[in-house]
């Protein structure tokens, strides 16, 4: 398997925020979509997602009521970033036999993602069309951009 942009909006599409939660249904939300990616035929390990870079993505966001539309992308954006940091803290518990894993770079997702945001709420888009539209912001930073490298060393894309 590989990352797919549908993947990703398939999973927030799915998501079902509890009070207080958003956080950590979010990022299992992305943590689902990561459970996808390979580096070259070495496929990501589900359980480090699920029990590093999951609860990092999570206790790096906090999202808050009426805030605006580019402080809640700034929001996910840390949680991302969050997400990547867990996995280059421990490579080889993410790609067994990974060395270093180097993250991509989100800096440009904010004003995207906020106009979304923005254009989303303007047109009372529906939950598919608001999930595909995230998805569009996120995953073409997120697939092929990564890498992990291994003993060699030998450089693959995360995809």
């Amino acid at each position: 398997m590989t990352l797919s942009q549908s993947q990703l909006s398939t999973e927030i599409q799915a998501m079902v925020p509890t009070a207080g939660a958003a956080e950590m249904t979010l990022a299992v939300a992305f943590g689902e979509y990561m459970k996808e990616a390979i580096a070259a035929a070495v496929p990501i390990i589900d359980s480090a997602i699920d029990s590093t870079a999951v609860p990092a993505m999570a206790s790096a966001m906090s999202f808050s009521a009426g805030a605006s539309a580019a402080a809640g992308a700034a929001v996910v954006r840390s949680g991302i970033d969050a997400f990547w940091a867990a996995m280059v803290a421990v490579p080889a518990s993410f790609f067994a036999t990974a060395t270093l894993i180097t993250p991509p770079v989100y800096a440009g997702l904010s004003v995207p993602l906020a106009a979304t945001f923005v254009a989303n709420a303007a047109t009372s888009a529906s939950l598919a069309d608001s999930a595909d539209d995230m998805a569009a912001d996120i995953h073409p930073l997120t697939s092929g951009i990564g890498t992990a490298t291994f003993p060699g060393p030998i450089v693959e894309f995360i995809a």
